[in-house]
């Protein structure tokens, strides 16, 4: 059950910060003096929304497992699967670069939850 929860958690995750990013690509680059104008505009577009219910239904399954297991254990593994899948999702659905300090990231990530899980 703590895989699943695991896997979910980090899916919402990245829907998140990818509904994040495609609905603030939508006002351009925002000034320092227009940032908080733009973001109010931007708390009513639709992928700004579903990052909020993305990131309210991820807490409550973190929740659910800080009430079972140890933080120590929960938070590095679940921040650590966040990082990897958003480097390999904003590659294949953003087109940002991927580059050999990202690739070298993600697997140093992937060795250290491998760790952490023994």
């Amino acid at each position: 059950m703590k895989f699943i929860f695991l896997s979910a958690i980090v899916s919402i995750a990245v829907l998140g910060q990818i509904s994040l990013k495609k609905g603030l690509s939508g006002l351009g680059n925002l000034g320092f003096s227009d940032f908080l104008g733009g973001l109010w505009g931007a708390l009513f577009n639709p992928y700004i929304l579903f990052a909020f219910a993305c990131y309210g239904t991820g807490l409550l399954f973190y929740l659910f497992l800080l009430s079972r297991y140890d933080l120590s254990n929960i938070y590095p593994v679940t921040s650590g699967m966040t990082l990897a899948a958003i480097a390999v999702f904003g590659v294949v659905i953003l087109k940002e670069p991927f580059l050999w300090n990202k690739i070298l990231g993600v697997f140093l990530i992937a060795a250290g939850i491998f760790f952490l899980e023994r």
